[in-house]
């Protein structure tokens, strides 16, 4: 969080610079303090993001905290090479990591998550959570628990019915 704090004083141009250190710009850091939470503030850099790149966190923050790189792509109509460096990006400024397996994606703090989800309307999360769980009903039909998830978060509650009810009798087992 300090990292990614630091990191963004420095993109706001609040931290500077300066020989073999660093100052305050006293007038960006004006802006900066308005923001209370340091969560808030990780959030507002969301913007300073390429259109590119917001589709692919926006993805991926629908998806869930934790998301497969390739789903959020595909979901996001791009190719691995584009995502890529959309992830290349926001892994750099500190809001996704990459977990040790590498294909999965981890936000770093649950607020930008909700910041990028805020900024969709319900229907384009529910048409996103329907197209998360049909990738997963064809690539993964075993993957229960995220199939119920998807189909209920996208309205279709008969559709996710069936896999919550394997996904009971998978977690009871």
């Amino acid at each position: 969080m300090v990292s990614a704090v630091l990191r963004g004083l420095a993109e706001y141009g609040a931290l500077l610079p300066d020989g073999d250190g660093w100052r305050i710009e006293p007038h960006a850091l004006d802006d900066v303090q308005s923001s209370r939470h340091a969560a808030a503030f990780l959030a507002s850099r969301i913007d300073r993001f390429p259109a590119h790149t917001l589709k692919f966190l926006t993805v991926g923050a629908v998806i869930g905290k934790e998301f497969p790189f390739q789903l959020a792509a595909k979901l996001a109509e791009q190719t691995p090479t584009d995502a890529f460096i959309a992830f290349k990006m926001t892994r750099q400024r500190q809001v996704l990591w990459s977990l040790a397996d590498g294909m999965n994606c981890v936000f770093v703090h649950d607020r930008l998550r909700e910041v990028l989800i805020d900024r969709l309307s319900d229907e384009q999360i529910r048409d996103l959570h329907r197209r998360a769980a049909e990738e997963l009903e064809r690539d993964q039909p075993n993957a229960y628990f995220d199939l119920a998830f998807h189909f209920d978060a996208a309205g279709e509650s008969v559709r996710a019915l069936n896999y919550a009810l394997k996904a009971a009798a998978q977690a009871r087992a």
